[in-house]
């Protein structure tokens, strides 16, 4: 399971096929990249990797729903985009370049990842300045950042047999600032839950570019790594402001 996004940079891919296309575009494509890989590794290539069924299953409503696919009709499927992709002059007529722009993040969010964000509030508490307008943000808007859904996603399905929770951990983290406790339920609900991400919203966050090298320093201590997605969502955070598009989110 994973949340996919996209940022909505204006270009002919996406005003001929929509946000909600592109989201899909994105995930076929990484599919296809992982697939392809795993049948790689089990030596399965070539005509037979191109027609051998997979079965994906996705959460849907409660309820988990499958459909077979082959690797060759994802790659047909996608087609069109790549096409399209050729001829997209913002992104340089490359796919690889037009994925660039979007990312995915996997879940259930890993305690590591969960570590590193608690890591990176406690460095911009310290650090302060621009900082503190995401804190300030989410202070004032904590209604809508409550937390609440998160928190229900973190426990779900771990007594029954619904979809697995969203998060490793069970109890969430925190941090404080000026008396104030935050925790990781409303900044997920922020990071990766809202349907769309202004650029004033991406604007909050690129003042703690600077500090993830430290975030991700003390984990490094207790041997626990940070997945390359978290590196690219920033990217994507930053150019989502520097660009003044908004960022588009599926779960």
């Amino acid at each position: 399971m994973a949340i996919e996004y996209v940022v909505l940079e204006k270009c002919p891919i996406l005003d001929t096929f929509g946000a909600e296309t592109l989201l899909h575009f994105s995930l076929r494509t990484q599919q296809v990249e992982g697939l392809t890989r795993m049948l790689k590794n089990q030596s399965i290539e070539g005509e037979e990797a191109l027609d051998k069924s997979i079965t994906l299953r996705e959460y849907i409503d409660d309820t988990v729903q499958t459909t077979t696919l082959s690797l060759r009709s994802m790659m047909e499927e996608l087609k069109p985009f790549e096409e399209a992709a050729q001829n997209c002059e913002v992104h340089g007529h490359s796919l690889k370049n037009e994925q660039a722009r979007w990312g995915t993040i996997y879940y259930p969010i890993s305690a590591s990842i969960e570590m590193f964000f608690v890591n990176l509030m406690s460095e911009g508490v310290a650090h302060g300045g621009e900082c503190n307008n995401l804190f300030d943000y989410l202070k004032e808007n904590e209604i809508t950042f409550l937390g609440d859904r998160h928190a229900e996603m973190r426990r779900y399905g771990r007594d029954d047999d619904k979809p697995k929770p969203q998060t490793e951990l069970e109890e969430e983290l925190f941090w404080l600032y000026n008396d104030h406790e935050f925790t990781t339920d409303q900044l997920f609900e922020f990071l990766f839950f809202q349907e769309k991400m202004t650029p004033e919203q991406s604007g909050l966050l690129c003042p703690f570019i600077p500090l993830i090298p430290q975030a991700k320093a003390a984990l490094e201590m207790i041997d626990r790594e940070i997945p390359p997605e978290i590196d690219q969502y920033f990217k994507n955070i930053e150019k989502s402001y520097t660009k003044n598009v908004a960022i588009v989110f599926k779960t």
